[in-house]
């Protein structure tokens, strides 16, 4: 855990803490445009079954999963917070 919170924190400062890297930039870069190309693909399928009739609300599974990225995100988030701040 402490290994990947150090590579957030080294992607988000070049040397110098100055400015991220360019490889980071990059790489924020690529995953956003796979993000929005997924998101877009997604948006398309549930648009056609919609249109069909063949739609069907995700399952209860789905819902925790989600619910569990987001509160651990959040979790490293105000981890990052705290440290860096000191406290």
């Amino acid at each position: 855990m402490r290994t990947s919170i150090a590579r957030l924190r080294l992607c988000g400062a070049g040397p110098g803490g100055a400015s991220p890297s360019r490889r980071c930039i990059s790489v924020r870069i690529i995953a956003g445009v796979l993000l929005a190309v997924a998101g877009l693909l997604h948006y398309q399928r549930i648009g056609a079954k919609l249109e069909s009739g063949r739609f069907e609300p995700a399952g209860f599974i789905i819902d925790r999963v989600a619910i569990l990225t987001v509160l651990s995100g959040v979790m490293v988030a105000g981890y990052l917070v705290y440290t860096g701040l000191g406290l």
